[in-house]
């Protein structure tokens, strides 16, 4: 099988060459047959020149006379990927050993599997970021588990959503769905992309065993335009959302500040007990139920 690696970088060369560096290190040896295409968005730090070294193959490098984003230059990227699965990989990642056979592991778990995510920590301070996306009571999408220190035991989670800055997928299925929607200028379009693969009724699943690290949201301008991509996300998917979040944000709050009471909202802490205890109609269904048909 053949993996067509992505990674899309505006600026941050120092980001970009720990992860080429880290990938090199990790790669499995049982992947034989790949390709690593990379789309830089314009970069005037030094990244071009950098690129410019890698070697070709299996490195593919693409310039951007301009900074496309992130949607438009990993779209980008997928149309002239030929392998049969899709690797999205932030620029500002540390790939650490066995990263990448546990993600590939769900494949063979299941036949209706959409996008797989992977723990990752914040490479400032070990704690975790993303162990998979919950929706909160406005339906914008969290991270779980972020700033804790225990990964989950079991192999896989199951969530409505991870995020693409580590995310594996078929790429016939990326391009069925229409891949990431352009409309989302540096935020949401992975969420975005998670839910349309949802709504065709591929299950997104975040492999526990498999553990990376990142620079979060150390990439230039990634929060520019967030207002205008939380009001898109949410007239899209708003309707169901706000319904995953009544079952999702109550244990995740309760959760963050379990071992630091005196920082509980009263007014949430008193909202988050209720729905999670007395709501049990959201929580009767199974969770595939729940999302298959709110979607």
């Amino acid at each position: 099988m053949k993996i067509s690696f992505i990674t899309a970088t505006y600026n941050g060369v120092e980001f970009t060459m720990e992860m080429i560096k880290s990938f090199e290190a990790t790669l499995p040896l049982a992947v034989e047959d790949f390709e690593f295409i990379i789309v830089d968005n314009n970069s005037t730090d030094g990244t071009r020149e950098f690129l410019e070294t890698l070697k070709t193959p299996p490195y593919l490098i693409i310039h951007n006379s301009e900074n496309l984003g992130f949607a438009k230059a990993n779209n980008q990227a997928a149309r002239l990927a030929s392998g049969e699965l899709l690797v999205f990989l932030n620029n500002d990642l540390i790939l650490t050993a066995d990263w990448f056979e546990p993600m590939l592991a769900a494949f063979d778990a299941w036949d209706d599997v959409g996008a797989v995510g992977n723990i990752q920590l914040n490479a400032k301070t070990g704690l975790i970021d993303h162990a998979g996306v919950f929706f909160q009571l406005d339906g914008q999408p969290g991270h779980s588990r972020k700033g804790k220190k225990r990964i989950p035991k079991k192999q896989f989670l199951e969530w409505n959503a991870v995020t693409a800055a580590c995310l594996l997928v078929r790429s016939a299925l990326f391009e069925q769905v229409g891949g990431f929607d352009e409309a989302f200028i540096n935020g949401s379009e992975d969420i975005d992309l998670c839910l349309k693969l949802r709504a065709k009724g591929f299950r997104n699943l975040v492999s526990t065993k498999s553990v990376i690290y990142h620079h979060v949201s150390a990439s230039s301008g990634r929060y520019k335009y967030k207002v205008e991509n939380a009001e898109l996300f949410l007239q899209k998917w708003r309707a169901c959302t706000e319904r995953w979040g009544r079952v999702e944000w109550p244990p995740e709050y309760l959760a963050r500040y379990a071992d630091r009471f005196w920082r509980f909202n009263i007014q949430k802490l008193v909202k988050a007990v209720f729905l999670l205890f007395f709501h049990k109609i959201y929580r009767s269904e199974s969770n595939f139920k729940i999302r298959s048909n709110c979607i």
